[in-house]
This record gives C-alpha cells, sequence and structure tokens, in this order.
C-alpha cells in the first residue's frame, strides 16, 4: 500500500519559513499507521525547507521526559514507510501516563534544550486528555513549542472525529479472522464461537465487524445513563433465545460477539467489581495471591462477599476469578466505583460458562433438545501492528502532512481533523479541532480541598448509525455467515472504506426532533414572558449555533 498523490490537500501550500525542528513521541498504545503521520511529517518539512528536521522519541514518554531522541534520515525512515509497528520509535506502557504525565516540567525541558518548534503528540482519549494539560502548560509558561495531537484510536471513539487513525485496519484484520472462525463453524454445522473483541460495550469495532460477517448475535448497550443498563440475566436469555430458536431449524451451529468491556456496563458485574475492590482496599490479606495467580484459595474473599455476588462469583472459573482479582489489584480506585479495564478477563469464558448452566436448565425442562458445543477465541492485540490499509495509509500520511502545516503556521492545542472521509481522497478536508472542545471538566467535590478540578476527553458513546438500517442485519435466526477475507491492497476492492463510515447517520434524525422540540419550548418560555438579560444570553447562544453551522454544514451529521 502506498499513499497516493492526492493524500495532500490542494489548499495546502508549501511553506517558505526558515528550517523547523518538529518532534513526534508516541504514547500510549501503538496502532496501525504511524509510520505514515511520520512519514506525511517528514515529507512536508522537507518541502518546506531543505533544513528541516523530525526528531524523534524513543520509549514514548520515557523519551520525552529524559531526553531520548534521535534525528530521522532518509535511510531509517526508507524501510518503515506503509509498514505497521512501532520498532522505529518504540512505546510507553498506557499505565505510565498517570505516573510519568505529571512531569510537565521535565518535557518543557527537553523540548526547550532541543530547540522543538513544534511537537506532534501519538494517541488516543486518554493521551489528548493529557496533551490538552502539556500545550496548556507550554502556552502558560512561555515555551514556544507547538503541541499537535493525531487522531489514533482503533475503537474510533474521540468525539468530533469522523473516524480514528486505525480503525480501518484493524476492523478489516477483526473481520478477516471472524470471517475465517465464521467458515470454520459453519462447515462443522455443530459448533458455536464465542469470540471476544476489543472495545467498550458500545464498541465501534464490534459494530463493523457484525456488518462485516453477520454474527447471529453481538451484544452491545448504549452507554448512556439515561438508558437502562444490562442484566446479566438478561444478556444470557437472550443468547440462549437465539441458540434455542436456531436449534428448532437443526441449525446448531452460530457465532457471538463479546466486546470485552460488555461486562463492566452490566448492573450485577459493576456491583460486583465494587465489593471486591472495597475488600482488596479494607481487607487486603482476603486476596493475598490471588492477584498474582500463585494463591487459589478464594474462601477468604468469597466469606467477605454479599450473598447474591458470592453466588455470581462462584459461579465462574477459577481462571477467570484470578484474572478478576487481578485486574481489581491494578486498579483498585476504579475498581471501587464498579469500572476497571477488563481487557484482560475472559469475558468470552463467563458466558459459555452461564449459557451451558442455562440450555442445561431448559434441557430438563424439555424446552431445549439439541446438542450445544462452544469454543471461545479472542482478539485481545491482532491489529495493534497490522500493516495498515490503503485508507489508513493515505489518512496517516494526511494527519502528518497536516501536522506540520499547523506547526509551520504556529497554531497548537490542536487535534487533526480530516473530513469527507467517506469521498475520494481529493476531496478530504483537513482542519483542526481545539483539545478543549474535546474536554469533559469535573468540579471538586464539596467541601473537599485536596480534590482539584479534572478534565478528560469522554468517549463518543453511542453509535452515529443503525445497525439494523436497510435490513443490513438480518433476523438472528435468518443470518448467513459472511467471511470477507483479508484487506486487499491492489485491485478493485483496495479502495473499500468501513461500512460504518458510509452508513447513514440514524442520529442525525433524532437529533433533528430534539432540536425542534427544543425550540417549541423556548418559543413557549419566551412568550410567557422573560428578563431581557435572558433573552440577549439565549441569543447569543443561538447565533453561536448558526454561525458554527454556517462553518461545518457537516459536524452534527456528516454523509
Amino acid at each position: 500500500a502506498s499513499p497516493s498523490d492526492s493524500g495532500h490537500s490542494e489548499e495546502m501550500e508549501i511553506g517558505v519559513n526558515c528550517a523547523q525542528r518538529v518532534g513526534v513521541v508516541l504514547i500510549g498504545r501503538s496502532g496501525p499507521g504511524i509510520n505514515n503521520v511520520i512519514t506525511g511529517l517528514h515529507d512536508y518539512l522537507k518541502a518546506s525547507s531543505q533544513g528541516s528536521t523530525v526528531i524523534c522519541f524513543g520509549l514514548g514518554l520515557h523519551g520525552l521526559i529524559h531526553g531520548h531522541s534521535f534525528e530521522l534520515t532518509e535511510e531509517l525512515l526508507a524501510a518503515h514507510r506503509n509498514q505497521g509497528g512501532c520498532d522505529l520509535l518504540g512505546q510507553s506502557q498506557p499505565e505510565d501516563l498517570p505516573s510519568l504525565g505529571q512531569d510537565l516540567s521535565a518535557c518543557a525541558a527537553t523540548v526547550k534544550q532541543l530547540q522543538l518548534d513544534g511537537l506532534v503528540v501519538w494517541g488516543g482519549r486518554n493521551v489528548h486528555s493529557w496533551t490538552a494539560r502539556l500545550s496548556e502548560y507550554f502556552a502558560e509558561h512561555k515555551v514556544s513549542t507547538r503541541v499537535v495531537g493525531v487522531p489514533a484510536s482503533v475503537q474510533s471513539d474521540l468525539p468530533l472525529i469522523e473516524q480514528t487513525l486505525g480503525y480501518d485496519t484493524v476492523c478489516k484484520l477483526f473481520a478477516s479472522i471472524v470471517g475465517n472462525l465464521a467458515t470454520q463453524v459453519a462447515s462443522s454445522g455443530k459448533l458455536w464461537c464465542f469470540v471476544r473483541i476489543p472495545g467498550r460495550s458500545i464498541s465501534h469495532i464490534a459494530a463493523e465487524v457484525a456488518l462485516e460477517t453477520h454474527p447471529h448475535v453481538v451484544l452491545m448497550s448504549a452507554d448512556t445513563k439515561e438508558e437502562a443498563q444490562l442484566g446479566l440475566t438478561e444478556v444470557t436469555q437472550m443468547i440462549c433465545n437465539v441458540i434455542e430458536a436456531r436449534n428448532r431449524d437443526d441449525n446448531n451451529y452460530g457465532l457471538v460477539l463479546i466486546p470485552d468491556q460488555l461486562l463492566a456496563s452490566v448492573a450485577e458485574m459493576q456491583q460486583l467489581f465494587a465489593e471486591v475492590g472495597q475488600i482488596h482496599k479494607h481487607c487486603p490479606d482476603a486476596l493475598e495471591g490471588l492477584e498474582s495467580g500463585v494463591g487459589r484459595n478464594f474462601s477468604p474473599m468469597l466469606s467477605l462477599l454479599p450473598p447474591l455476588s458470592r453466588a455470581l462469583f462462584q459461579t465462574f472459573p477459577e481462571r477467570v476469578r484470578a484474572q478478576i482479582c487481578h485486574v481489581i489489584h491494578e486498579d483498585s480506585d476504579n475498581a471501587e466505583k464498579g469500572f476497571i479495564d477488563l481487557s484482560s478477563v475472559e469475558t468470552e469464558v463467563i458466558f459459555q460458562t452461564l449459557v451451558e448452566t442455562e440450555l442445561t436448565r431448559r434441557v430438563v425442562l424439555g424446552s431445549f433438545k439439541g446438542a450445544f458445543q462452544v469454543i471461545t477465541y479472542s482478539l485481545p492485540y491482532h491489529g495493534r501492528s497490522a500493516m495498515p490499509t490503503n485508507f489508513d495509509c493515505d489518512l496517516g500520511y494526511a494527519i502528518g502532512y497536516a501536522a506540520g502545516v499547523f506547526v509551520e503556521a504556529e497554531r497548537t492545542g490542536l487535534l487533526v481533523d480530516i473530513s469527507k472521509l467517506k469521498e475520494d481522497v481529493s476531496q478530504w478536508e483537513v482542519g483542526g479541532v481545539p483539545f478543549s472542545s474535546l474536554m469533559q471538566f469535573k468540579e471538586p467535590e464539596p467541601g473537599d480541598r485536596s480534590s482539584k478540578l479534572t478534565y478528560s476527553i469522554r468517549p463518543r458513546s453511542r453509535l452515529l448509525y443503525d445497525l439494523s438500517y436497510e435490513s443490513s442485519m438480518p433476523d438472528p435466526c435468518e443470518r448467513t455467515l459472511v467471511s470477507p477475507g483479508p484487506a486487499q491492497f491492489e485491485g478493485p476492492c483496495s479502495g473499500t472504506k468501513t461500512q460504518t463510515l458510509c452508513m447513514p447517520q440514524a442520529q442525525r434524525v433524532r437529533q433533528m426532533a430534539k432540536t425542534e422540540q427544543l425550540i417549541k419550548e423556548l418559543k413557549s418560555k419566551a412568550s410567557a414572558g422573560c428578563q431581557v438579560e435572558v433573552l440577549k444570553a439565549v441569543k447569543m447562544l443561538l447565533q453561536g449555533g448558526v454561525d458554527l453551522m454556517k462553518q461545518r454544514p457537516d459536524l452534527d451529521g456528516r454523509r
């Protein structure tokens, strides 16, 4: 794969300024397209001024803090153009960010010492919450280095970004693997396969893979407080109902997709995580050895759990219990709130156990008469270092090129935004989203002097498309499994884009209806009598909305 020449926006003029020194750092997890970002940045700087240089920081955040850097040359870059992986730069671990990321002064000292005009930061939501702090710190302390963010997240869950870098590659790779598994279970005629895919309960990856492969069940939930939470019993019953219905049609095979963070949205599991987190905090001896997998005596911990949580925890295999204890040990603060990183927990095995138990009960009752055989499979890290698709090659190159433009134009605190991605590359539009537009602020607790104002980037928590649009997903009992095959780099299929990118957005219609309702309510309250100052403030807000729509008519619902 190679980035097309049209990856350069025609509106981007080559700069004529003095030589630029721009650093690039990979913070957090790697993903497809990092080398294309570096290539785009390098090519722009070289075209802008022959003396311009890309400074690469090795080992991510460690390199930025301690000044581990090297100058990128044509010879070094040649072997990495359009390739996957991040062996050119190396990376830091995501868990390093909360501790090492506090040392903003060391980062400032490094960029000053290297005399950097700009710093390009690769990362997802958590990383760019930190990048926003870094850009503010630089501005506050008169550090001239401009900070630009690369929207790189295989989850594609950054708000205001049409599609993040790496999502296309990962989805096509996972769809290919899931398609192979689908062919296997269909060939056997007697196997069910439970596949765990990276993603939160509203996994955008699972949605795209589902559209590509048509699994019989895809477990997803609305990740909003207004929606009713999933119940473990309801989810289990739903899976079993599909299995039983297919069994009546003599189809004893099927495929189930499960996002690895799904359990975090299940009410019973949130309660269990919170209670185990409290035990870890107040009675750490009860979990002695369990978090490392050394000990297997769960009795002390079970004795401290309430009856319902104890009964649920005992249904899990011993290996899964140890995994839950381990992740709670690693992130006990969030565990007390019921939210932990479950990527290392075999969620598919939990559902296998629950489904087998429920189907056994149905056999006794006589409602299910068939046999049930199941295999499990997980896709935790398969896509992180995959060779990028043609789409991600072009997208990464355009992002890197745009980052160079922003630095030369002395713009800082921006996340590169490439829009109109469903169109041809020559029609893409390049812009920048201020980090402040992405942030969600949390006020300190009343009366708590130790707490401070915090802010972070909240994930895009709803699918901006409808999985059932135009019957693209038939009824579960009528679905025929599809194997899309591997991503293509040449030929007629090499330019295909993700289905979720090209689908009409269901949210647009819903948001229009809500907007009309708010306008009616506003008219009603204004006509009933309102202070002039309030009306003026409301008018200014409405005028700001109109101005925004004029500037970005595609912002609310890109087609």
